[in-house]
């Protein structure tokens, strides 16, 4: 009797540990201590720094930014505007949104889109001007004028007789696509701009989307078997470009993930004591951080761009352009940081007005869904992390609207690229339990301000590119591997889940190459709309979603079976309150919008007395 008493206190205590190491240290409604709370913004801000970072350059890389001064410069504007939009939709989605501790990040869903884009005729990036006189156009023509002070030089065009003072040493020149005359900054800003367009159209969808309580209705019919297609065609998207980078130098790319290994994986015990107030018992305390676990990205791009730094000095690296190993030296971009300046105020349409045409419109409309089902998956994530049930209609319906509104911000502003949330912040969640809504409140001031700091982001500019193509192969496999675990909730032992699931996932994959390899059998009689089908036929993670959809509804099944999202969110009401708005609760007359948490509980209350209603008509 006494061992099996013994047993029993034994077994009480070991449950008791297990509750105390999963108990949250602040909740989400918790403010901590100001000192704590800037340094877990910082810890939020250092986690997901890199993954902010790496996609704003390969976009400009897409939209034809080349490697004169003008534009290395141009990059660290585009850089600091990315991260001002970030922080201002991570506030908005944190204040007025999901009020979950949820991350606004700049998302590879839109990116796809604009590499098809980029990819047309019209703004594939045209070869540099060869100013020797013997590979110049018949009509142009290059002339040095001198002066008492210096000599510059002139490009005349015979044809319009038109000449233009040019700077060589500072610009890059072309001739673009449709026959302009232009320099490296203005190159760019043609495709930047369009690119604005689109976003801004796509972000006015979004927005009706949320405010409706649209995707709220939809989200009964959205599960795993949908999200996963779409997240896994996205990663294997951009196969070609993590390629292109990697191969510059494929040693610096694999050390990159092999560090990102050793940190994420091996070191992840390993913990360092960090100071902590105990919000319950007012005493100081001692917290053992996971270091190598928490940043293992940002360990890893430390430790192999200052390895491609000491290898630039050593002459390791080739001093020829056209030789790929040239892209792995750390001075590739000389004088960016000096030519910086150290404040910038980013402000709308900074890069002229934006333009609007159909193509571009469509092909960023595709990437709206795929987007917001995107999130679905992190919102029930981050819910669970956050020891919260999962996020009702009325939250995730203002989630959509805010995400919106960081889309628009991001069309006006001009980052090349839409805002979404990240993963990241659940997992920070899950490490430091910490869910406060104001360390990433915290996170967002801190992204404000880092980008009006230009002189910061110009560091960015000089990292070489086999890091970003480690950096890809690392962070696009866990993408690919989270997408794989949310079908935890389905039964993969049906031929009717795994048909959905792989049918989906090749058709979106076969249809894109087709589509890429130019069709010329779909003729409706109108170019512009022949245009627009083949842009929505090249991008994968659209046919197989939509594909994944459709077979996910059509084909029966138990909803069980299917772990449709809409299943998840239970009625219980302990901790709802932390997604309930800062305003409007409780007011009267607002039960009508779908933001409030007052109409979904009408909606409960009519359900239920139509349920009653049908009970007491129905013989027993």
């Amino acid at each position: 009797m006494k061992c099996c008493r013994g047993r029993e206190k034994c077994n009480e205590a070991t449950e008791d540990n297990i509750e105390s190491e999963n108990e949250l240290l602040y909740s989400v409604n918790e403010t901590p201590p100001w000192h704590l709370c800037m340094l877990l913004s910082l810890q939020q801000y250092l986690m997901t720094i890199s993954g902010v970072i790496m996609l704003p350059l390969l976009v400009m890389n897409v939209i034809c930014f080349d490697d004169s001064p003008a534009a290395n410069l141009a990059r660290t504007k585009v850089l600091g505007t990315v991260l001002v939009v970030c922080g201002i939709s991570t506030l908005l989605q944190t204040t007025l949104g999901l009020r979950l501790p949820t991350f606004q990040g700049i998302t590879i869903a839109y990116f796809i889109p604009t590499v098809i884009i980029m990819e047309t005729d019209k703004w594939k990036c045209p070869a540099p001007i060869d100013f020797n006189s013997s590979s110049l156009p018949a009509n142009l023509s290059v002339s040095t004028v001198d002066t008492n002070l210096s000599s510059s030089q002139h490009l005349t065009d015979h044809s319009s007789n038109i000449t233009l003072e040019i700077e060589t040493n500072y610009y890059h020149y072309y001739i673009d696509n449709d026959g302009e005359f232009v320099d490296s900054n203005e190159l760019w800003a043609k495709r930047i701009r369009e690119i604005q367009g689109a976003i801004i159209i796509s972000s006015f969808i979004q927005i009706f989307i949320g405010f409706s309580g649209f995707i709220g209705f939809v989200m009964q019919y959205i599960g795993p078997l949908t999200i996963t297609p779409i997240l896994v065609l996205v990663t294997i998207s951009l196969k070609e470009i993590t390629a292109a980078e990697a191969r510059t130098q494929w040693g610096i790319a694999l050390l990159f993930v092999a560090i990102f290994i050793l940190c994420n994986l091996i070191l992840k015990k390993i913990t360092i004591p960090f100071p902590l107030m105990d919000p319950h018992k007012k005493t100081l305390t001692t917290m053992k951080i996971p270091i190598f676990e928490m940043f293992p990205i940002l360990i890893a791009v430390v430790t192999t761009w200052f390895l491609c730094y000491i290898i630039t000095v050593a002459g390791g690296f080739p001093d020829d352009p056209t030789v790929p190993a040239y892209q792995a030296r750390t001075d590739t971009k000389p004088g960016v940081v000096s030519n910086s300046p150290w404040f910038r105020l980013p402000y709308p349409f900074q890069w002229g007005t934006p333009t609007f045409s159909v193509i571009a419109v469509f092909g960023m409309f595709s990437a709206v869904f795929p987007g917001i089902f995107e999130s679905l998956g992190i919102y029930m994530t981050c819910g669970e992390m956050c020891r919260l049930p999962p996020p009702p209609k009325h939250a995730i319906n203002r989630a959509v609207l805010m995400e919106g509104f960081g889309m628009l911000f991001a069309g006006l502003f001009g980052n090349g690229n839409s805002t979404t949330s990240f993963m990241d912040s659940a997992i920070a969640v899950g490490i430091s339990r910490v869910a406060s809504r104001r360390v990433l409140q915290g996170t967002g001031c801190i992204l404000i301000f880092t980008g009006l700091f230009t002189k910061f982001c110009s560091l960015f500019v000089s990292l070489p590119s086999p890091v970003i193509g480690g950096v890809l192969l690392s962070v696009l496999g866990m993408i690919a591997s989270v997408s794989i675990a949310m079908l935890r909730t389905v039964d993969l032992r049906s031929i009717r889940n795994l048909f959905v699931l792989g049918f989906s996932i090749f058709f979106g994959l076969v249809v894109s190459v087709y589509a890429a390899d130019g069709i010329n059998d779909i003729d409706v009689g109108v170019p512009e709309i022949n245009n627009v089908i083949v842009i929505f036929l090249q991008i994968p993670m659209f046919i197989g979603g939509a594909v994944a959809l459709a077979l996910d509804n059509l084909l029966p099944g138990s909803r069980e079976s299917r772990g449709l999202f809409h299943d998840q969110i239970s009625s219980e009401t302990k901790g709802m309150e932390a997604y309930d708005p800062p305003c409007c609760v409780g007011v009267k007359g607002l039960g009508w919008l779908p933001l409030c948490p007052d109409y979904i509980a009408s909606t409960v209350e009519e359900n239920g007395l139509e349920e009653e209603a049908q009970n007491f008509v129905t013989p027993t």
